[in-house]
């Protein structure tokens, strides 16, 4: 009896030496996906505990009043600024201290108050395998309005109806402008109509209603504290930048020539879209449960980040760059978007993902998924790749002769064949996988 007391004695001892050790392990080889962020006011971002299976555990150790957390699966967390300062971030993974130094600022007014020419962003952080910054790009415009049929109303109407807009607002705590000639805040055309209205942090509150400015082609309402936008009746209108309000739906059916609309950071549930002009679209940072641009045929920047994606519907040829990150998506289908250059899914549900049809796919980013599959065959001008946090048993990169960052952590694979990957520079993978061919 004795004797079997201490054979099981012994097991056990030996079964906790052995966890032990793997806890271990896995402490010392995880390490943080960034160790200092700077996130602007009201913007997110995401950190992340790489290389390690264990659960890990995350605080404010500091400058909480500035900064909230979310956690987003088991190694990473969403990281908000809600005030300017500084502060830290620590992640536990079981006795290793990870910390990250987290700034918040305001952000920075891009906007001159001239037009400019829109210029396609990029939503993939440049550098992987950090995720796709989910922060969303300011609002951008068109060049002086074209020459058109002429809008509804005249000069003298527009003069009365704006009048009344700004009137409201001042009677409840808003800034804007009661010169109508102020260059920064308002725009006229030779026609003496009214074209753009430039009204940024001015706390607007309440319900903006444009109804009767028919001339109005570019409206910037964002950081306010606007709980309804109403512009239907502004059909002649191309750009929009509502972001970082309180809007819970946009009904933008009746704004058949919108170009660019840039709406995130709201509560939106409900976005209702019917332009086949719409060019640039971002929707980030909302409570959107599906996404539907299928009428956007001329669609070339998609981000609908940070939000409750369970459908989204795309058929656009034009598509350059998506991003559809931190979603509950399950399905994806990017087939008819042959011009995709920059595809951001990570964090979602899915379990494949179809990017056959992308030949001009440059960079792809798809961590955290269920993928038990990854065929990137056919896309060979391919830069840069992170698939870490699936369940991929095999990778064949053999064709992606361009490719110059790969990040494959925590995967289930066991060879990596690299010897035709002559261009790869950045390498992240588990101390598992048997690598062929690459010596940096």
């Amino acid at each position: 009896m004795k004797t079997k007391i201490i054979a099981l004695t012994l097991s056990l001892a030996l079964m906790l030496g052995v966890l032990s050790g793997n806890v271990a392990f896995a402490e010392k080889g995880a390490f943080l996906s960034s160790k200092k962020l700077t996130i602007s006011k009201n913007k997110s971002k995401t950190l992340k505990v790489k290389n390690t299976k264990a659960k890990v555990k995350w605080k404010i150790v500091s400058g909480k009043k500035n900064i909230t957390i979310r956690k987003k699966g088991k190694t990473a967390v969403m990281v908000r600024g809600k005030s300017n300062g500084t502060s830290k971030v620590q992640a536990n993974v079981g006795r290793k201290k990870l910390f990250c130094k987290v700034i918040v600022k305001n952000a920075k007014k891009t906007i001159s108050p001239e037009p400019v020419t829109p210029v396609a962003p990029d939503p993939i952080t440049p550098i992987l395998p950090a995720p796709i910054v989910t922060v969303p790009p300011s609002p951008i415009f068109s060049q002086s309005p074209t020459a058109t049929a002429p809008p509804l109303g005249s000069h003298e109407e527009d003069v009365a109806v704006l009048k009344k807009i700004i009137a409201q607002q001042r009677a409840q705590g808003a800034t804007v402008s009661e010169d109508l000639n102020n260059d920064d805040e308002y725009k006229w055309d030779n026609n003496g109509r009214l074209w753009y209205i430039f009204w940024y942090k001015k706390n607007l509150s309440g319900i903006l209603d444009m109804s009767g400015l028919y001339a109005l082609k570019q409206l910037t309402c964002h950081d306010n504290n606007l709980s309804g936008l109403d512009v239907r009746d502004n059909q002649n209108l191309e750009s929009l930048a509502c972001n970082d309000n309180q809007l819970s739906s946009l009904d933008l059916s009746r704004n058949v020539n919108l170009k660019q609309l840039n709406c995130p950071g709201n509560q939106l549930e409900n976005l209702i879209l019917n332009s086949s002009n719409l060019e640039s679209l971002s929707c980030s940072s909302n409570r959107l449960s599906s996404l539907d641009v299928s009428n956007s045929v001329n669609l070339k920047i998609l981000w609908c980040n940070d939000n409750k994606l369970e459908s989204l519907i795309i058929n656009s040829a034009n598509l350059e760059s998506l991003s559809c990150s931190s979603n509950q998506l399950s399905a994806l289908d990017v087939s008819n978007s042959v011009n995709l250059k920059t595809l951001g899914c990570e964090d979602n549900e899915l379990s494949s993902i179809d990017v056959s049809h992308n030949e001009n796919l440059e960079k792809l980013v798809c961590d955290d998924n269920q993928l038990s599959s990854l065929d990137v065959s056919r896309n060979v001008n391919l830069k840069d790749l992170s698939c870490s946090h699936n369940q991929l048993s095999t990778l064949d990169v053999s064709r992606n002769a361009n490719l110059e960052k790969l990040d494959c952590l925590q995967n289930q694979l066991s060879i990596l064949d690299l010897s035709n990957n002559k261009k790869l520079s950045s390498l992240l993978c588990s101390y598992t996988v048997t690598v062929i061919g690459y010596n940096k």
